[in-house]
C-alpha cells in the first residue's frame, strides 16, 4: 500500500504514461491505491500499471491499448467500451468487473480472472486468454474469433445471454472446449469478422 496522499496518485494517472512512468521510477517499491477512483475516459495507453489497486475504478471508455496490467487488482472495476488492445493482463484479477463492449483484440490475459464478469460484447479476437478462469460470467455478443482458451477454466458455468462468436482458429487454439461453451458459439459474419481484426 502506497503512503502517498490518494489525490497525489489520482493526479499521477490523469497526467497519462509518463507521469506514471515517473512515479513508478520514484517509487520502484509501492503499490498505487486507486481504488474506486473515477477516470472515465483516461488515457493510459502504454502505461505501466503493473499491481496496481484498482477495486472498483471506473475506467470505462478509457484508452489502455498496449497498457501493463499485469497482476492489476481490477475486481469490479468498470471498464465498459475500454480499449484494452494488446493489454498485458496475465495474472490480473477482473472478478466482477463489467467489460460490456471492452476490445481485448490481442490482449494476453493469461491467467487472468474473469469470475462473474460481464463480458457481453467483449472483443477477444485473437486474445490469450490461456488458463483464464471464466467462472460464472456473463457471455452474450462476446467474440472469441482467433481466442486461444486453452485450459481455460468455468466456461461451463458460464450465463449465456445470446450466442457467442468463435472460429475453426480458436477450436485449433484452444484444443477442447466445454460441449455448453460449444453449443452457444455461432460464426461471425464475414464482413463484421474484418471489423474486429482493424485496427483504429
Amino acid at each position: 500500500m502506497s503512503n502517498h496522499p490518494r489525490e497525489e496518485m489520482i493526479n499521477v494517472v490523469k497526467e497519462g504514461r509518463k507521469a506514471v512512468f515517473a512515479w513508478r521510477e520514484r517509487n520502484p517499491f509501492e503499490r498505487m491505491n486507486l481504488c474506486r477512483v473515477q477516470l472515465p475516459g483516461v488515457d493510459l495507453a502504454l502505461a505501466n500499471l503493473r499491481d496496481f489497486d484498482l477495486v472498483g475504478a471506473d475506467l470505462s471508455m478509457a484508452k489502455l491499448v498496449r497498457a501493463y496490467l499485469s497482476g492489476a487488482d481490477l475486481r469490479d472495476a468498470k471498464l465498459e467500451n475500454a480499449d484494452l488492445r494488446f493489454a498485458a493482463l496475465g495474472w490480473s484479477n477482473l472478478h466482477g468487473a463489467d467489460l460490456k463492449q471492452a476490445n481485448l483484440t490481442g490482449a494476453y490475459p493469461y491467467k487472468a480472472e474473469f469470475a462473474s464478469a460481464d463480458l457481453r460484447g467483449t472483443d477477444f479476437t485473437n486474445a490469450y486468454c490461456n488458463e483464464a478462469d471464466f467462472s460464472n460470467a456473463v457471455l452474450g455478443g462476446t467474440n472469441f474469433s482467433s481466442t486461444n482458451l486453452s485450459n481455460a477454466s468455468g466456461l461451463e458455468s458460464c450465463t449465456y445471454s445470446a450466442p457467442v462468436f468463435a472460429d475453426s482458429m480458436t477450436l485449433l487454439k484452444s484444443g477442447s472446449l466445454p460441449p455448453v461453451f460449444l453449443e452457444h458459439c455461432v460464426s461471425l459474419p464475414e464482413k463484421d469478422h474484418d471489423k474486429s481484426n482493424r485496427l483504429n
